[in-house]
């Protein structure tokens, strides 16, 4: 019983959390429809306006380009999600720039927005400035699309910097997963060039080759809405919102099992209390009555004792007897 409770408990917890999440994502989401910013780290908007502050005063040799999140404009909306499980968060949220003179005053721009916790600031990638790499014949030849064309990405420097970081001219997008793993999983019909592919719900998958076998990760993640790549806030705002509501039923539902759990184990205990207290009353009586057994034979063995002892003063008292008798009669002859 405890231990089903311990189960409830948990789901409980992972599903306040959840809630708790969904509801942060739907006012982050609301502040990004003010401010696009808003959908990156806190204090976005505040480095946006140092950086153009320092660009405008000459500080950078070469414009930093960030958050790299800002230059992805997707072809194909339903690709959102396994655009972000491709970059990630980080990789969304940081910035480029040409040179490591850059990347220092762009670290004093993070320190006065951020504080001194480098945890929280965007990383920053250091990448010479070029122009776009040519990757025509590199990419992925299919008919599906890979990221490098997805992503339709105008900024040179940013593209090479996820071609070189990520592969994304090798990475095709296959909405359907049976349709990705029927192509993916033969050899002969992998796409050539192709080194990996995502779904639409964000799984992963690598193509069987002559040296490897097919790998397919499955993404668990249970929510399947982008953070960062959004078009149409309302219909994300509305997803959240149905899972915040999902969440809030499986809370009650478990605390409910919670509380039955509780009742049962409060039963349980009562009965083991009793059982412990009739237990105690019935260990104590087999003490009294061993107790008693004990007197009893300590007077049955004073009783054979005396018996005994009775019974060896009588054969000496005969024995008296017969020995003065015979003496008497031996002296009157």
């Amino acid at each position: 019983m405890s231990k089903k409770r311990s189960h409830y408990a948990e789901d409980e917890r992972r599903a306040v959390a959840r809630f708790n999440s969904a509801n942060s994502e739907i006012e982050r989401l609301n502040r990004s429809q003010k401010n696009r910013y808003e959908r990156y780290k806190p204090n976005t908007s505040r480095v946006m306006t140092e950086i153009e502050a320092a660009v405008q005063a000459r500080h950078f040799k070469r414009r930093p380009f960030g958050p790299i999140g800002e230059y992805i404009q997707l072809q194909d909306p339903s690709a959102a999600f396994a655009a972000e499980t491709l970059l990630n968060k980080n990789t969304l949220c940081a910035f480029i720039v040409d040179n490591f003179d850059d990347s220092k005053i762009l670290k004093k721009i993070f320190l006065q927005c951020y504080g001194p916790n480098a945890y929280s600031h965007p990383d920053i990638i250091v990448r010479k400035y070029a122009p776009l790499h040519d990757v025509q014949h590199y990419q992925a030849q299919s008919e599906f699309p890979n990221f490098l064309q997805l992503f339709n990405i105008k900024e040179p420097e940013v593209a090479n910097c996820l071609i070189d970081h990520f592969s994304i001219e090798k990475m095709l997008y296959i909405p359907n997963f049976r349709q990705a793993q029927r192509l993916l999983i033969n050899p002969e019909t992998a796409p050539r060039n192709c080194i990996k592919a995502f779904t639409e719900q964000g799984d992963t998958m690598m193509p069987a080759t002559d040296r490897n076998d097919y790998k397919c990760y499955p993404n668990k993640n249970p929510s399947k809405t982008p953070t960062y790549l959004i078009r149409d806030f309302t219909q994300a705002i509305a997803e959240y919102k149905n899972t915040a509501a999902f969440q809030k039923q499986a809370s009650t539902a478990a605390r409910q099992e919670i509380n039955a759990a509780d009742q049962q184990l409060g039963v349980i205990t009562k009965e083991i209390g009793q059982t412990d207290a009739s237990f105690r009353e019935i260990r104590m009586k087999l003490i009294e009555m061993k107790k008693k057994r004990d007197d009893l034979m300590v007077s049955v063995f004073l009783v054979f004792v005396f018996i005994g002892f009775s019974l060896s003063l009588l054969f000496l008292i005969l024995f008296i007897r017969k020995r003065l008798k015979f003496n008497l009669l031996k002296w009157l002859l």
